[in-house]
């Protein structure tokens, strides 16, 4: 059985939270502040979830998904600031936009935790979630972080779950 204690080893999570303020900052141009990261807890459903771009992780060393969480508005601000195209609704076109989001979040991540770790990360398709005040449910055991995050364009958040139990690395 995994503990815990494996679970929020943050030198697995922080290469997320980095990338994704990166990308917020640098490939869109939102300035981007991480919140108090927490652990979800299992009866407390998330709000405003309307579009999710997840990637499951694949390593011989670990394993974990990966989701990044809009509203409907934060995403529709954000992708206008990334596209400069206006939308009232999530489009193909905007939904494919999420895709893209989380696959250069993974990217930054995956380069980090090679550099830093010597762990390499297997190839991934981001799956694109879209629907009206969703809730993203892993199906593990597994505890959930969150990684909220604000912008000039509203907040979201980073779902990630790591087992990293069989990971050995020098600290």
């Amino acid at each position: 059985m995994t503990t815990q204690k494996n679970m929020f080893d943050p030198k697995f999570i922080d290469p997320f939270a980095q990338a994704t303020k990166v990308t917020l900052e640098t490939q869109i141009g939102f300035p981007t502040e991480l919140l108090k990261p927490y652990v979800k807890a299992p009866q407390i459903k998330l709000q405003d979830v309307d579009i999710a771009g997840l990637i499951n992780l694949t390593s011989p060393h670990f394993k974990g998904v990966i989701a990044v969480c809009f509203s409907t508005a934060t995403f529709l601000n954000i992708y206008e600031k990334m596209l400069g195209e206006r939308h009232k609704e999530i489009t193909n076109d905007v939904k494919d936009a999420a895709g893209e989001i989380i696959n250069i979040i993974f990217g930054q991540a995956k380069q980090t935790i090679a550099q830093k770790f010597g762990i390499s990360l297997g190839m991934v398709i981001p799956t694109v979630l879209v629907g009206s005040n969703m809730e993203v449910v892993f199906k593990s055991d597994l505890p959930t972080i969150i990684l909220p995050f604000k912008t000039d364009g509203g907040e979201f958040h980073l779902e990630i779950i790591v087992d990293s139990s069989s990971v050995a690395v020098a600290a």
